[in-house]
């Protein structure tokens, strides 16, 4: 799901352990940094990262801190990888953080087993005929939901806020659109086995 190469790479605290297991190079690490061992620090700071370390008793995430950190440096897309681990109450706020971002920014993001979307105007999916992909209203109805691809279509619906609607739909074949008139659909596209 990265660009190849990734034209800019932040990590989010622990998220530095991610990366350097994938031989990825990190231009910018933020975080109270209480959960990246100082081993893993000094590497990113010998290969050219920059640090930018808080203090614990902070008013936001590391990842917020990390999305702030992408938008100052002006970028128009954003590649999150993991953000669904052990906690309830992080994985909501992360992806409540996601689908904030401005809708100029076009945001996905690798969590667990799935491929999660922001959709506030048009996305395309990509992957296998028969895997489930689940559109969620978030923070409001979205309404003009245009659907193609997808075993059970929709042509201008409105997805309401709290309907179970738009779960569990399926992927026809390798790729599906979904289009949004107005308001913000998460769009959960669930793959066989973690993906991170």
């Amino acid at each position: 799901m990265l660009p190849t190469p990734p034209d800019y790479v932040i990590a989010a605290d622990a998220g530095l352990l991610l990366a350097q297991a994938h031989g990825v190079k990190v231009n910018l690490l933020v975080g109270d940094l209480d959960s990246t061992p100082l081993s893993a620090i000094g590497h990113a700071e010998r290969t050219g990262a920059e640090i930018r370390k808080f203090e614990a008793d902070k008013d936001a995430t590391d990842l917020e801190l990390a999305f702030e950190a992408a938008l100052e440096h002006g970028a128009t897309s954003i590649a999150m990888i993991g953000g669904h681990g052990g906690r309830l109450d992080h994985f909501l706020s992360n992806v409540d953080m996601l689908a904030a971002l401005p809708k100029e920014v076009q945001v996905v993001a690798q969590m667990g087993t799935a491929i999660v979307h922001v959709a506030k105007q048009r996305i395309m999916l990509e992957g296998l005929a028969g895997q489930y992909v689940s559109l969620i209203p978030w923070g409001g109805d979205a309404e003009g939901v245009i659907t193609r691809g997808l075993r059970w279509e929709l042509n201008s619906d409105t997805l309401k806020l709290g309907s179970s609607r738009g779960v569990s739909n399926e992927l026809m074949g390798y790729q599906a659109s979904v289009r949004v008139k107005s308001g913000t659909l998460v769009v959960v596209h669930e793959h066989e086995g973690r993906l991170v």
